[in-house]
């Protein structure tokens, strides 16, 4: 049974390292911030509004943390 379990949580930890790495990938197209990157292409209509774009940024940056966390969350030392 602890084989079993060591195998699901190595097998999770590979998952979230891999798409973590996506992640990153995907932020870095945002720095140093450019409104004409990426998904931001797609909202010209809307990158105008201070708020939008504040809110826009703070999504893409904060991303990675909440991956990270997600470490956490598959590691018994925390």
């Amino acid at each position: 049974m602890t084989s079993y379990k060591n195998i699901i949580g190595l097998v999770s930890i590979i998952l979230l390292a891999f798409f973590s790495f996506l992640m990153l990938r995907i932020i870095f197209i945002y720095i140093p911030v450019n409104t004409e990157a990426g998904f931001l292409q797609l909202k010209q209509d809307y990158i105008h509004i201070t708020e939008w774009r504040i809110a826009f940024f703070v999504h893409v940056f904060s991303s990675m943390l909440v991956l990270a966390a997600g470490f956490t969350q598959f590691s018994k030392y925390f």
